[in-house]
């Protein structure tokens, strides 16, 4: 299964951490699903993104119409 999140910023706060906590317990649910988060804006925090990747999801930094277009 492919799963695209879509979020405004991954800075830190509640919505990206109640994400990435979604996407660990997926994958220790042993579900087999292929994670896409697009990042429409900036900031982006370093530290999520290195949990993001350890976690196995893709991720879209501020794609553009394009971009998103072919994740959807």
């Amino acid at each position: 299964m492919k799963l695209l999140h879509v979020i405004p910023r991954f800075i830190g706060g509640g919505p990206e951490r109640a994400l990435l906590t979604q996407i660990a317990a997926w994958r220790a649910a042993g579900l087999e699903a292929e994670h896409t988060i697009a990042i429409l804006d900036a900031p982006v925090s370093a530290p999520l993104i290195v949990r993001a990747r350890r976690l196995g999801a893709r991720l879209l930094d501020r794609p553009d119409v394009a971009a998103l277009d072919e994740a959807i």
